[in-house]
């Protein structure tokens, strides 16, 4: 029994310690995004990018609802050897989300004239942070299937992937001379990468026969 504890508590602190270290790497890269920005696209634009970033952290607030459930699944299941299941569970997941996220890009975009005249910038900068919050609801799935698998080293890779990327692309757009717009054009495909990389890491589970499980079974859930 002590045996076993110590396990768990050795198995609990090597978790812990993976997913620590992978923090403090990405919060320093993006401390060096946001300096970079700062210094290259200088206050106006900077201003505008922390006003649209502001946007993001309100509509994403809720996304963590729906990655709590599908790490809940995803856990259930593999404790139960149920890679099949795990997949139907990406497939459904991504599906419903395909079509509520395009719905609330129709109605972002719809809705983008009002937001920039308030913030008085150009509509076509609002639009695109559409985008990028729609490639952001859709990386919910991958990455909560990760978590849910304790896959935590891949999450980590992905994280630094990810944030790395879109230090790259930013600075190159301000290099091309693209401005605020390049910046968050790199942005949206930063996070489109973010969305696609997880899969690598998924082929297991990619290649496992699809097991049925009931929509209702996740609508449901509590």
């Amino acid at each position: 029994m002590l045996r076993h504890q110590f396990s768990k508590d050795s198995n609990l602190l090597k978790h812990s310690s993976i997913i620590l270290l992978g923090s403090v790497i990405v919060n320093a890269l993006n401390y060096i995004y946001h300096l970079a920005m700062g210094r290259l696209l200088g206050p106006a634009d900077y201003g505008i990018l922390g006003a649209l970033f502001s946007i993001l952290y309100l509509v994403t607030f809720s996304f963590g609802i729906i990655r709590t459930i599908i790490v809940r699944f995803t856990s259930d299941f593999k404790s139960q050897e149920k890679l099949g299941k795990v997949k139907s569970l990406m497939i459904q997941s991504l599906k419903k989300l395909i079509m509520v996220g395009l719905v609330f890009l129709i109605g972002f975009s719809l809705v983008s004239f009002f937001i920039a005249d308030f913030l008085k910038i150009d509509t076509s900068l609002v639009v695109i942070i559409g985008f990028y919050l729609f490639f952001i609801l859709l990386s919910v799935v991958p990455t909560g299937i990760l978590n849910g698998m304790q896959r935590f080293m891949s999450i980590n890779m992905v994280n630094f992937l990810s944030t790395f990327i879109k230090l790259v692309l930013g600075v190159a757009a301000i290099w091309l001379g693209t401005g605020l717009f390049g910046v968050l054009v790199a942005l949206s495909v930063s996070q489109l990468l973010a969305f696609l990389i997880p899969f690598l890491f998924l082929i297991p589970i990619l290649k496992s026969a699809q097991e049925n499980l009931k929509s209702s079974q996740i609508i449901g859930y509590r």
